[in-house]
């Protein structure tokens, strides 16, 4: 998105970046643990809502 200019300049890149990895991380271990990939999911989701929300259009 940044290469594309599709993100706007107050993102911090790397924290999103960050941010997302820890979501995707903690949904598989969680998933795992509840045998559900509900937890998943909603931690992806929530982490890809959070980054579109710098999206610039």
């Amino acid at each position: 998105m940044q290469a594309r200019d599709k993100l706007s300049g107050s993102a911090g890149v790397a924290a999103l970046a960050t941010a997302l990895l820890a979501a995707v991380q903690d949904g598989m271990l969680l998933s795992q643990i509840l045998r559900s990939s509900t937890a998943y999911q909603q931690d992806v989701s929530v982490v890809i809502d959070y980054i579109e929300s710098y999206a610039v259009w």
